[in-house]
Order: C-alpha cells, then structure tokens, then sequence
C-alpha cells in the first residue's frame, strides 16, 4: 500500500516522526552545556559541576581533523582522450573543467563554514545536509538577480525521518519511506511567490507554532512577532510524478498553522507537490558517527562515552569538594617529646 500523500496524512506523519526524533534530541542540549560550562551563558548552566571537560577536549582534537578549510576535489576521467559527440571537447578537458569549477565554488560559497557547523552535528548527534538553489548575494534590486547551488545545514532538530524505517538509507528496502525538514519564512514574501497558492498562505496565521524551529521561544525569550510562517517540505520517494531519470519522488510542502480564529489547527499544502531533483538517496545526506542496529538514528562518539564522562566527573567533583571542606588543626607542647610525635603520625 503507498504512502497516503493527503494533507491531514502527511500533517500525521510529521507529527508521529518528529515525537520520535525527540527520544534522540532531548540530552543533546544537556551535552551542549556540559562542554560551554557554566560561564557561557549566565541564564544556563550545566546541570552538574563539569570538572573534567572531555567533551571539549573531544572536540577540539576531533573537529579540525574532520573539517578544516574549503575542500577541494580532483577528477579525473576514465579515458581522457574520448572527445564528445561533435568532436570538440576531449573527456580529459571536460574533467578538468568541473574540477576547476567545483574548487572555485568550494571557495566562493565558503563550503568550510557550512562543513564546520556539520562536524559539530556529526559529534553530538548527526549531521544533515542538502544542496539548494539560492540567490548570489550583493545583488538587492536587480531584475534578474544570478544564482547558484549552495550546500545548506539541517539542523537536527528540523529533521524527520520515518519512525518505522530500519535505516537512514532510502536505497534500502528498509529504508525511510518519507524524510522532510521544518522552515520558516516571511508570509509576506510567499504571497509574492507564484510557486505558492496565495490563497491558502493567505489564510495561515503569522508567527505561530515557532518554538518548534527555534527553541529559544519556549525559553523566555521575547522575540518579536515578524510575520513569519512555519512549513514543511516532505520527500516522498515512492511517490512517482515523472519518468525523468534525473528526478526522483516527489516533494510535498506542508504549513500547519491555527486557522485566522485561532481555535483549531488546520495543514495546508501551500505548494503543489513536484518531482524531486535529485538522486535516488533524496535531497537529503545524512551522515552519521556509528549505525545503530535496527534504528534509523546513528550514535554519535559523545553520546557513547557520556555516561564515563558523568563518572569521571563524579568522582573528580567529590574530590574538590572534599578538598575544600578539608580542615587542619594541631597542637603540641614544644617540649614534649610525645607530642611531637603524635603529630608527625596524623
């Protein structure tokens, strides 16, 4: 039976994977304030005394190993002297071609900065990335404003992916059967965009549900309503729209909002579902530290080693504290023989 791709049953989907994400996601931020200590922030601190810090010995070893600098890439074609079908271009140029291209997009985009923020995901929990579409900066006002790819950041906590896959890997006949990532954007900017319906963006109330995408809202932080909507986009790979071989399923966007009354929340899909662009892995790379048997969540090196980390930190905190509380006394005749000698004993 395929994936029902209605509203009310993506909204259903969404709702059933994200409660499942969160069994994952809920003792990051308790690691994430374990390695700042209590100093970062003076409105949150760890909930123990951190003594011996090796998550932050961890990833300060760990992290330039993994990402440092923009990558480069060096292709190479498998018989550089086959020239294209007009005659022109060897397969040798033609390689060398993209791999100049690639290394000037590395460097113009600043692929480093992207890869050090998924590092930092790899080690703590996972790391999910995807390439988009996106507008070159510096060309506010121009009609017809120049773009190009850019690797994006998901960050954990915007990422569902089925509850009841086995894997991570949609290749797989257990794989996910869905997999999707939150947004938020401007209502205002949608209504503008012909790829929306503007009658139903126009119906979602503004700025609601947004402790979700940033959990800053649920933490006493007054951010200012800005007109802003929440969505979904939803990757259904079983979900066939075209014969095109480099498309593959078909993504869904969901908004879930309260209706303008404010009683009842209502799903709409805001845009009409269209083929994926991409390869039969999905839009979506997950990369993750260590499979876990049966689970389609990897275990990351830090959550393995917590629990020796909060044993170390055990003992180490008794041993300050008992230092602290340690007092000497002595007393002692200068005279007497005896006494100086039950002192040099104690």
């Amino acid at each position: 039976m395929p994936l029902k791709t209605d509203t009310d049953s993506l909204k259903e989907e969404l709702r059933l994977g994200m409660e499942f994400g969160d069994h994952f996601r809920e003792e990051i931020e308790t690691l994430v304030m374990r390695t700042t200590g209590r100093y970062y922030r003076s409105d949150r601190s760890p909930d123990r005394p951190v003594t011996e810090n090796h998550f932050f010995e961890y990833l300060s070893v760990m992290k330039p190993s993994i990402a440092y600098d923009n990558p480069r890439v060096r292709i190479r074609a498998g018989n550089p002297f086959v020239k294209d079908s007009f005659g022109l271009i060897s397969m040798g140029d033609m390689a060398l071609g993209i791999q100049l291209g690639l290394n000037r997009w590395s460097i113009d985009t600043d692929l480093w900065s992207t890869l050090d923020d998924l590092a930092t995901d790899y080690l703590y929990c996972w790391a999910v990335s995807m390439v988009t579409i996106a507008d070159q900066p510096g060309y506010q006002g121009v009609e017809l404003v120049p773009q190009r790819p850019y690797m994006i950041r998901i960050p954990p906590h915007h990422f569902v992916i089925d509850p009841a896959a086995l894997s991570n890997n949609p290749m797989q006949s257990n794989g996910p059967r869905f997999m999707a990532h939150m947004w938020k954007a401007d209502r205002d900017d949608l209504l503008k965009d012909k790829d929306y319906d503007s009658k139903l963006v126009a119906k979602l109330s503004l700025d609601q549900d947004l402790e979700k995408y940033n959990p800053q809202h649920s933490r006493g932080l007054d951010i200012p309503p800005r007109g802003e909507i929440l969505a979904w986009d939803v990757w259904v790979p079983e979900h066939i729209t075209t014969n095109k071989p480099e498309f593959n399923g078909t993504i869904f966007t969901i908004a879930i909002g309260n209706t303008p009354n404010g009683t009842t929340k209502k799903a709409q899909q805001i845009r009409k579902p269209r083929p994926a662009y991409c390869g039969p892995w999905g839009p979506y790379i997950m990369q993750g530290y260590m499979k876990v048997k049966d689970s389609p969540y990897p275990l990351s090196p830090l959550v393995a080693v917590a629990e020796q980390a909060e044993e170390v930190n055990a003992h180490t905190t008794a041993a300050a504290e008992d230092a602290r509380a340690y007092k000497k006394f002595g007393y002692g005749e200068a005279q007497n023989a005896a006494d100086g000698d039950r002192i040099k004993s104690v």
